[in-house]
């Protein structure tokens, strides 16, 4: 997947990650994410009244593939 990103975009990116199992962490998401680049923050979508997951969230990154 890193290949897809063209190197040298200039400062972090926020990525829309959809289609996750329900029961998926942000220490998860970040556990997947962090070997294509540095993750500065990871944003798990929840429902308010239940707190369960929507099953999406954003990342943002910077260094992708440094």
């Amino acid at each position: 997947m890193p290949n897809m990103i063209p190197r040298g975009v200039p400062g972090p990116m926020k990525l829309y990650i959809g289609s996750l199992h329900f029961n998926i962490t942000e220490d998860m998401l970040r556990g997947i994410f962090e070997p294509f680049g540095k993750i500065d923050t990871v944003q798990l979508m929840t429902d308010p009244e239940t707190g369960r997951s929507k099953g999406y969230g954003f990342i943002t990154v910077s260094g992708i593939g440094h």
